[in-house]
C-alpha cells in the first residue's frame, strides 16, 4: 500500500521543476509581448510619413536621433537591472534553501535540496558581483561604452 509520506518526497523535485519551466516560460512570453508591441508602435510611427523627404527629415532632427537609438534598445534590461535581477534571484533561492534547512531538522532528506538552494543563491550573488566589477571596468554602468579588446 503506497502511503502519502512516500510520495510526498518523490512530488517535491518534480513541483519544483515544473515552478521554474512556468517562470521561465511567463518570463519569455512577457518579453515577446514586450518586444512585440515596441515592434509594432515602431511600424506605426513609420507609416504615419506619406514621403521618403519627410521621413529623411525626421531623421535628422533630435527626435529621429532619439528614436533610431531606442530602436533594438531594451532600457529594462541593462547591466544594471541584470545585476539587480541577480541579486534578487540570490536572496530568494538563498532564503527558500535556508527555509529547507530548518524544515530538515523535522523530517530527513531535506538537506540536499537545502544546500543545493543554498548554494544557487550564493552562486547568484558571486554572479552579480562579478558582473558588477566587469561592468564597471568596461564602463557599461556609468554610460560610457568600453568593450574588452578595444583601445579608446
Amino acid at each position: 500500500m503506497v502511503q502519502i509520506s512516500n510520495i510526498i518526497p518523490m512530488l517535491i523535485p518534480f513541483g519544483a521543476f515544473v515552478m521554474v519551466v512556468f517562470i521561465v516560460w511567463f518570463a519569455t512570453r512577457e518579453k515577446q509581448a514586450r518586444i512585440q508591441a515596441r515592434a509594432e508602435l515602431n511600424k506605426q510611427l513609420l507609416d504615419k510619413f506619406a514621403s521618403a523627404q519627410e521621413l529623411t527629415d525626421f531623421f535628422d532632427r533630435d527626435a529621429g536621433q532619439r528614436f533610431l537609438d531606442g530602436v533594438g534598445e531594451d532600457k529594462r534590461h541593462g547591466p544594471r537591472e541584470q545585476i539587480l535581477g541577480m541579486i534578487t534571484g540570490g536572496c530568494i533561492t538563498m532564503a527558500i534553501g535556508i527555509g529547507f534547512f530548518f524544515v530538515s531538522a523535522q523530517r530527513p532528506n531535506m538537506e540536499i535540496p537545502a544546500a543545493i538552494l543554498f548554494a544557487v543563491g550564493v552562486g547568484l550573488f558571486v554572479a552579480a558581483t562579478i558582473s558588477y566589477v566587469l561592468s564597471k571596468k568596461w564602463g557599461l554602468i556609468n554610460g560610457k561604452t568600453r568593450l574588452p579588446g578595444r583601445s579608446e
